[in-house]
């Protein structure tokens, strides 16, 4: 099969090949690895996610079928465009800090990579192997994820966890190669960028591979796996449908503390570790809101820190934070990473140990509290704290 691996000879010049050239524009690239042909040596070529896919099928694990498009593809159709250069100097001079700079530099770089024109080539080869990929699992339109999959993927200081966009439910080989080119774009999101140079990594030069695989539900996957049909399709939709109704219901409701009656004893670890509801924290939302003196919560992240807060509900306002503020925010997630750079320290009412705001802090050496329940709703904007990472407790000062 390892002929069948890399590249499609007839899509010049995407074609046959292991080296990589795709920064030189009219070179021949290695385009298509197929997750059960993954050897080790391809990871430089597939990113972390498609060699984490590839690795898991070749051990028997079962993982949907699918491929990878190579990053040098994503390397290729830059130097094609004469887009490296642009790119590089557009994040060059960003300053992370700065909101404005980073929607600015974002949208103009995701701009230059939707300007990409596919037609022929790789397109071809991405359509081939969708079409194959059609044929194999019986359904002439089947639907795919699309799964960005960079080369910085999973370094030791650096996760890159949820920095890059995946797309679900992509049907058709013409709507597949669009959203490639939608993941290739996601290098460049406001978070992506303010990411890469706070840990350093801004004058690296990431590139994209992009996985393209089977989607699955819990029910298809399981239907997949030992052969018998899935009621997903038919199923789904209408439920989707019907949750969304129910969480717009929800955006109108101020709910109370629990519903039902809550266990009383709270063993699950994922329930603890991630989103930081235990015992304690269940009797302590019941009770209602906390002293305003303080609040209490997981011992996130380590370190001491004092600052002016300043409470944001949600994505959108991230701009408002100034250098040196505390962050105060029901949870994050990897659309708040510019803020990062810029706070003092981090509390949130919701998550444990392992939350996104706990795993980033971390990284940043910034302390965090997290999983206070009543942060939000208890700190005003200019207050100022002292958040202690080492003991899980926040302190408002004045």
């Amino acid at each position: 099969m390892r002929d069948n691996i890399i590249g499609l000879a007839d899509c010049a010049p995407y074609g046959l090949g292991k080296s990589a050239t795709g920064s030189t524009p009219g070179g021949h690239v290695p385009t298509i690895v197929w997750f059960e042909d993954y050897q080790p040596t391809d990871a430089p070529l597939v990113g972390g996610k498609n060699s984490s896919l590839g690795a898991l099928f070749c051990a028997g694990l079962p993982v949907p079928p699918g491929f990878a498009v190579t990053a040098d593809c994503y390397r290729k159709a830059l130097a094609d465009g004469g887009l490296t250069g642009q790119l590089d100097a557009l994040t060059a001079a960003v300053d992370p800090r700065d909101h404005a700079s980073l929607v600015n530099a974002g949208e103009r770089a995701r701009a230059l990579i939707g300007s990409i024109d596919l037609a022929g080539g790789l397109a071809d080869a991405i359509r081939e192997a969708y079409g194959e990929l059609c044929g194999r699992c019986g359904d002439g339109a089947l639907p795919v994820a699309i799964r960005s999959s960079a080369t910085l993927e999973d370094q030791p200081d650096a996760s890159f966890a949820g920095e890059h966009d995946t797309y679900l439910w992509v049907r058709g080989a013409d709507e597949v190669v669009r959203h490639v080119l939608r993941c290739w774009g996601s290098l460049f999101t406001d978070r992506g960028i303010a990411y890469r140079i706070e840990r350093g990594y801004g004058n690296v030069h990431e590139a994209m591979s992009v996985g393209v695989q089977q989607m699955v539900l819990f029910d298809l996957y399981h239907g997949w796996a030992v052969g018998v049909p899935s009621r997903g399709p038919k199923y789904w939709p209408k439920e989707m449908a019907r949750r969304n109704g129910i969480m717009n219901a929800l955006r109108q409701w101020s709910p109370p503390p629990a519903l039902g009656v809550p266990p009383e004893v709270i063993t699950e670890p994922f329930t603890v570790m991630l989103w930081g509801i235990t015992s304690e924290s269940v009797k302590q939302w019941l009770g209602g809101a906390q002293a305003s003196g303080g609040l209490a919560g997981f011992a996130a992240s380590p370190g001491v820190a004092e600052g002016p807060a300043r409470v944001i509900l949600s994505a959108d306002g991230i701009g408002d934070l100034q250098e040196g503020e505390v962050l105060v925010a029901p949870l994050t997630a990897p659309s708040w990473a510019p803020v990062f750079g810029k706070t003092a320290a981090t509390v949130t009412d919701v998550g444990g140990i392992m939350s996104h705001a706990a795993i980033v802090c971390r990284e940043y050496g910034l302390p965090a509290v997290t999983g206070t329940a009543f942060g939000t709703k208890t700190v005003k904007t200019g207050q100022r704290l002292r958040v202690d990472g080492n003991a899980g407790t926040v302190t408002i000062i004045d």
